[in-house]
């Protein structure tokens, strides 16, 4: 019996990496904190990212759980001198909390990102495409 697929509704196309990053993620509710996790970005597109936060502390959890959450991603990418903050909004959130140590994976969506950096990671990008 021939399996069916899974039909791909992604607008942009999606580039598999393995980057260490910061998610930075401020609190507006406790005054002037913020959240600061070191994560794996594991796939980027021109418009978003996704990320695996590595070790997240169970009173974290509840946090990161509210969508649309301001946040910035701080990596740095392959064959550039700076680091590249890419910022925008938590799109979606995967707990996993059946571990000792919960952990997450976590949709970006880049809409307060910098033209410049938005331009540096389509570079990237272009780069992971064989496209220069």
């Amino acid at each position: 019996m021939a399996e069916k697929r899974r039909r791909e509704r992604r607008r942009y196309t999606r580039y598999a990496v393995s980057l260490e990053a910061k998610l930075h993620v401020p609190l507006p509710e406790h005054g002037s904190a913020t959240l600061i996790a070191k994560v794996t970005v594991k796939n980027f597109c021109v418009n978003g990212a996704h990320v695996r936060i590595h070790e997240l502390k169970k009173e974290h959890a509840p946090v990161l759980m509210r969508e649309r959450r301001k946040c910035s991603l701080v990596c740095q990418l392959p064959g550039c001198a700076m680091p590249s903050i890419l910022s925008g909004e938590i799109a979606w959130i995967d707990l996993r909390s059946d571990e000792s140590r919960p952990r997450a994976y976590v949709g970006i969506e880049l809409t307060d990102t910098d033209p410049e950096e938005r331009e540096t990671l389509a570079r990237f990008l272009d780069d992971l495409a064989g496209k220069r």
